[in-house]
């Protein structure tokens, strides 16, 4: 539970700290990147109208600008993309490993009634988790168009703000706002939201089941 809640907030935070390109961006790296397209070309003696030859010094000058801005510690755009897919992953496994636990409780002779409604109230809250989580893991297999048992899918149509496809579409690891969705292995779209009401359902499906038991000892508030 704790480290899902650490997973949103970065998930937030990455949302908000990754801003698209702006124009005054792309003028700064294009200046000096001409820089240093000059600099070769005055070392190599290449001439503009040489166009296979400036495409290269266009090629080394544009790996130059890269490598200058790493080493004053900015990070590649690519990167910085992908921070909340990964934030957003860790919460949906952090997710998937609380109804797992719930799962197993709920199995056990003798366990309060509660703890049966609170693993069948995170199912219910849920009903893609399992199957998002899993097309994640196995990403090999859904993405040569493999589902349960190696089968080839059978896409099913998709129509939501971020796709629309009548005819099917196959889509790995997306974001549709804070919606973390895949292809699952039915074919079928599914998406769980990386959300403050998804912890709140995750939360209180764990505190029912704490409360479905007598403790000893003073009460605990979390976290500390």
């Amino acid at each position: 539970m704790i480290e899902a809640a650490i997973n949103l907030s970065l998930f937030e935070s990455a949302n908000r700290n990754s801003p698209p390109p702006n124009i005054e961006d792309w003028e700064t790296d294009s200046k000096r990147k001409q820089e240093f397209v000059e600099r070769y070309q005055a070392e190599f003696q290449i001439s503009t109208f040489d166009t296979e030859s400036y495409l290269k010094l266009y090629e080394l000058a544009e790996i130059d600008l890269k490598r200058e801005k790493w080493a004053k510690g900015e990070l590649p755009r690519s990167y910085i993309r992908r921070f909340p897919f990964i934030h957003a992953k860790s919460f949906l496994y952090n997710l998937d490993a609380i109804g797992n636990i719930l799962k197993v409780l709920s199995k056990i002779k003798g366990v309060p009634q509660e703890v049966i409604k609170a693993k069948e109230s995170f199912t219910l809250s849920f009903p893609n988790l399992r199957k998002v989580r899993n097309s994640s893991q196995h990403i090999e297999d859904r993405g040569r168009g493999l589902g349960i048992g190696q089968q080839p899918l059978q896409l099913k149509p998709i129509d939501n703000f971020f796709i629309k496809a009548t005819g099917g579409v196959l889509v790995l690891e997306s974001l549709n706002g804070n919606c973390f969705g895949s292809t699952m292995d039915n074919g079928e779209y599914g998406e769980v939201e990386i959300s403050l009401d998804s912890l709140l359902i995750a939360r209180e499906c764990i505190q029912n089941v704490i409360n479905a038991f007598e403790w000893e000892g003073p009460p605990q508030h979390r976290p500390y």
